[in-house]
């Protein structure tokens, strides 16, 4: 996988929350922010798939597909 560079503007109260997380997770600044944007992109990513099956716009093994989960999951 290819790594592109990203930047952003974020409240202090935000950047103390990723300052916590860095410090638990023993990691930089860089790895801290890419593991909390796949942690929210694969939680988005479920919701949306649950949103649109509840709706009936997408069968169950496409909402699973969607959502990055086997069947089972």
């Amino acid at each position: 996988m290819v790594s592109k560079p990203l930047g952003a503007r974020v409240p202090e109260e935000i950047e103390q929350y990723l300052t916590e997380f860095m410090k638990l997770e023993g990691v930089d600044k860089s790895t801290a922010v890419r593991k909390i944007l796949e942690r929210g992109i694969s939680e988005w990513r479920k919701e949306r798939a649950l949103e649109l099956f509840g709706k009936g716009k997408v069968t169950f093994a496409r909402a699973a597909e969607m959502a990055g989960v086997s069947l089972w999951e």
